[in-house]
């Protein structure tokens, strides 16, 4: 009878081990702080791009919460498949949110942060990173600035190169172009997707000092 049970306890761990399948894994983690200039609202705020590539034997299918997490300030950003960005880097893929906001427009809390990766099962890993950036002024923050005119966007500030990301009329995103302060074409951008042909918006990024921080201005509407 022993025996019996020893066995028995032994095909119920088993059955435990496989139902919970693999724990996921934070293989590297991208954060940066982005200051935004809201050309619309004349506004200027901080957001946070974090991103994390996760393993999983199971697959990424098998990945349920990305949180993110300031003790410090006691706030909490939550992330679940539906609200992740999945993007593929070489031969990485990596998921996350390019505009974490903070409430009440306020700085982001410098410092330490904790993320979290759940799967289905309820296994989980914890990686931590830290925000570091100074408080500027607005008035100090070198945006970019872009200017539609004669079928042709261009741009002007501290980089050479910049990205231009395109939004549909539904606010959807449509694409990104990489492109020098000369700038692009309008028809090069609606040749790509015939749905920009009833207009798009685009916001211009780039990054600022030793790429530690970025800049967002936008959104600019091109009819």
């Amino acid at each position: 009878m022993r025996r019996c049970r020893a066995v028995l306890a032994a095909l119920i761990l088993a059955a435990l081990a496989a139902c919970s399948g693999n724990p996921p894994h934070i293989s590297r983690i991208s954060a940066q702080l982005v200051y935004i200039d809201d050309v619309v609202a004349g506004r200027v705020s901080e957001e946070l791009s974090l991103f994390i590539v996760p393993e999983d034997k199971d697959g990424l299918d098998d990945l349920e919460y990305v949180h993110v997490i300031s003790d410090k300030a006691e706030l909490y950003w939550s992330l679940d498949s539906s609200l992740w960005t999945q993007l593929k880097s070489q031969n990485d893929d990596w998921i996350g949110s390019a505009r974490l906001a903070i409430p009440l427009n306020e700085h982001f809390p410098r410092g330490e942060y904790r993320v979290m990766l759940y799967d289905l099962s309820g296994d989980s890993d914890e990686q931590k990173f830290r925000l570091e950036a100074n408080s500027v002024e607005p008035k100090d923050i070198p945006f970019p600035e872009a200017t539609v005119a004669g079928g042709r966007i261009t741009v002007k500030g501290p980089s050479e190169w910049y990205t231009l990301l395109i939004y549909k009329t539904s606010d959807a995103y449509a694409r990104s172009y990489p492109v020098q302060a000369r700038g692009i074409e309008v028809e090069t951008i609606r040749r790509a997707d015939p749905l920009l042909g009833a207009g798009f918006t685009f916001y211009v990024y780039t990054y600022w000092t030793d790429g530690s921080a970025g800049l967002l201005a936008g959104p600019y509407r091109v009819e």
